[in-house]
């Protein structure tokens, strides 16, 4: 047993035995290379001995290519400035935040050497770029998470037991506390995939399906950049008029290549003997470099499901379908990776049915003000959204008498319209014994009104004569 696991062990924090039943590794598919992977992590990678010394890349397929780290950063990116959220469902329906549980404070703050927008970005990076991603959960004694570290995925074996059970081989990692390969259960890895073919516990990189691609693309722009800097003008001829020897003909060669190509193009040759050169011309459309590597961009956008103009033309994006373009983006793009994550994180961290993690949306498909301000006026007219709970959208503190909802009186149910609505009755402010002789005094004026009336009638019809 090592320092550190004497050490855990004094106080009492939970550390996975080394000790476990006969395992099968789950190994990589091998189409999937590891050489030159960008988590080199300090380490020289090259294809065979001695490739560096010859120019050859030493990256994977794909791997240096610039629309596969594009779509990489965009939705990691992405992904890593939403907020994860503990949200607590109560019985009426409605859901409020629980930032008060354990997972919310490691959700926020993973570790000590990483803020959230790190930790998440590297957590995604590592699923697109090899199909999986690995953390290494610290327990206390109570089984509690306290934090997360990210391993490198090469070091990293999934292993399979006779009776079912998962555990995970994992080499040294200082930052997580690890000094020595280990093999640990799964309740101390939180392991998300993304789609698995060959093994429910592997999973495959997008990059996998765009590998000819990218790599088609990428010795694209190393012909290119060789291409431009012979100023884009791959070759020439040089005639003689007879016939010439081989060693007249190497020399020719060599003296043109020597005082007339790289930085030396543009000095004045001096042709003798009838000599007479011939420029061949050929432009970067003739050879179809741009169409070409068009295409293999937007095979790669393809495969991540990253939309076209954000890799290449923004012409198209407006004013007026921005905001569409960034559902879009959403739903096509985004989505299955932040539903994928958010059940990663409530398997992990053992949550509820009533209790769950879920990012924060507001900061990827916030709208612009006059549109948030129109918004908030329906909501309040139909009485979705009070007045403070529209502030508070906004960051703006409470006012007095806004957790009101509110609704227009002229809304009436269906079965009511086109009928005229009948008011209450005012309420009675006297008693009831006062209320009755206020109405039998009534009576008694109507009864005294008629009387006065028809003595005048009579008054009349006696001084005018009957009409």
């Amino acid at each position: 047993m090592g320092l550190v696991d004497r050490t855990l062990a004094w106080l009492g924090l939970a550390r996975a035995p080394r000790d476990v039943p006969a395992a099968t590794a789950i190994t990589q598919p091998s189409y999937i290379g590891w050489s030159g992977s960008g988590l080199s992590h300090g380490y020289v990678h090259e294809p065979y001995s001695g490739a560096w010394q010859q120019n050859v890349s030493c990256g994977a397929p794909g791997g240096l290519f610039s629309a596969v780290y594009a779509c990489m950063q965009i939705i990691s990116g992405d992904i890593a400035k939403l907020q994860p959220r503990i949200r607590r469902r109560l019985d009426n329906g409605s859901k409020i935040h629980h930032d008060m549980h354990p997972a919310a404070r490691v959700l926020w703050h993973p570790n000590e050497y990483q803020t959230r927008v790190d930790f998440w970005g590297q957590f995604m990076a590592s699923a697109l770029f090899t199909g999986n991603t690995y953390a290494y959960l610290i327990r206390d004694e109570r089984g509690v998470i306290q934090s997360m570290h990210l391993l490198d995925p090469r070091k990293v074996t999934p292993l399979v037991a006779d009776d079912g059970s998962v555990f995970y081989r994992i080499g040294g990692e200082p930052l997580a506390s690890i000094d020595a390969e280990n093999t640990v259960p799964a309740r101390f890895i939180m392991h998300h995939r993304l789609l698995a073919l060959t093994h429910p516990l592997v999973g495959l990189s997008p990059w996998v399906a765009a590998g000819v691609s990218a790599a088609t693309g990428q010795q694209i722009q190393h012909n290119s950049s060789a291409f431009f800097a012979n100023m884009s003008r791959p070759s020439g001829l040089i005639t003689l008029p007879g016939r010439a020897d081989e060693p007249t003909l190497n020399r020719l060669r060599t003296d043109w290549n020597q005082n007339f190509t790289h930085g030396n193009q543009g000095r004045t040759a001096i042709l003798d003997q009838g000599m007479k050169w011939e420029a061949m011309t050929m432009t970067a459309a003739d050879a179809q470099l741009i169409e070409q590597l068009r295409w293999s961009v937007e095979d790669v956008a393809r495969v991540f499901r990253v939309p076209l103009y954000m890799l290449t033309d923004a012409s198209k994006i407006s004013f007026k379908n921005a905001e569409q373009l960034s559902r879009n983006y959403y739903s096509q793009t985004l989505q299955y990776h932040i539903e994928a994550l958010e059940a990663r994180i409530d398997e992990t961290f053992g949550l509820a049915e009533d209790v769950y993690c879920e990012f924060d949306l507001s900061t990827l498909l916030r709208m612009e003000f006059d549109a948030r301000v129109a918004a908030y006026q329906t909501a309040i007219q139909c009485g979705v959204l009070t007045i403070n709970e529209a502030r508070a959208l906004e960051e703006l503190p409470p006012k007095e008498g806004g957790n009101e909802p509110l609704i227009q009186m002229q809304y009436v149910p269906l079965s009511m319209a086109g009928l005229s609505p009948t008011p209450p009755p005012p309420p009675s402010e006297t008693p009831p014994d006062e209320a009755d002789e206020n109405e039998a005094d009534e009576e008694l004026d109507e009864e005294s009104e008629r009387a006065v009336h028809a003595m005048l009638r009579a008054y009349v019809d006696r001084r005018m004569g009957p009409s």
